[in-house]
């Protein structure tokens, strides 16, 4: 995995450490393909299903921003609102 796709996934695990916190969220995770063509974030609710975000090409602070969003109830550029296709999507990256 390049280093920039490294760096993005220690990001989110760290925001995840912030945002299981919060009551409902049970796991933030980030992955991509080798080039970063595909960048994906799943979070996952208690009680709930997944919901996946594209961040292909965001910086961290996008993806923060993503994540906050998210969780405040407030638009997701990036949702992916096809969730079958995303699973299928998420379960062939790193």
């Amino acid at each position: 995995m390049n280093s920039i796709y490294s760096e993005k996934k220690e990001f989110v695990e760290k925001l995840k450490e912030a945002f299981v916190m919060i009551p409902g969220i049970a796991d933030i995770e980030y992955r991509s393909t080798n080039d970063g063509t595909v960048e994906m974030v799943k979070v996952t609710y208690f009680g709930g299903g997944p919901v996946y975000i594209n961040v292909a090409a965001d910086s961290l602070e996008a993806i923060a921003g993503e994540v906050v969003n998210l969780v405040r109830g407030y638009p997701v550029v990036g949702l992916i609102h096809r969730q079958t296709y995303a699973q299928e999507v998420w379960n062939t990256l790193e």
